[in-house]
């Protein structure tokens, strides 16, 4: 295999990545001021996938791989309009498409979908965000593959 095979099929299954339920297409982001800029004129739900990265160590006789990319599942922040039960509204709607999107990664990767092939999901990690990339809210989805 290829020594970037797995990234490029990575970053291809990210690409067609779809919320379930959730008629969105993502943004494709290499850093915060990107997102920023890309965002700015965005409204809604938001999905932001960072184009993922990839890590070797070891030596080339025996060296471990990993791929990583996060996920964000945003929406602009509440600003003067905001209350506590209106916050905890949209922190549980953003959430539930962040398990939405996890869930259809853990399957899909566990089914053996041909982009996803060859990679262990190793890590996952999800929390929230507040006032991120100039005034969104919502939920970070951190990915390590193997």
């Amino acid at each position: 295999m290829r020594r970037l095979e797995k990234l490029n099929n990575l970053t291809n299954y990210l690409t067609a990545l779809r919320a379930p339920g959730l008629d969105i297409e993502p943004l494709r982001v290499i850093d915060e001021a990107q997102t920023t800029t890309r965002l700015a004129r965005r409204s809604g739900t938001q999905i932001v996938i960072a184009r993922p990265e990839f890590k070797q160590e070891g030596s080339a006789d025996s060296y471990t791989t990993e791929y990583s990319t996060a996920i964000f599942v945003v929406e602009k922040a509440l600003g003067a309009a905001s209350t506590d039960e209106r916050e905890d509204a949209q922190f549980s709607d953003l959430v539930g498409a962040a398990c939405g999107l996890l869930t259809k990664i853990e399957q899909d990767v566990s089914s053996c979908v041909p982009l996803l092939s060859g990679l262990d999901l190793i890590n996952v990690e999800l929390f929230p965000v507040s006032s991120i990339f100039g005034g969104w809210n919502g939920y970070s989805i951190v990915l390590a593959f193997k």
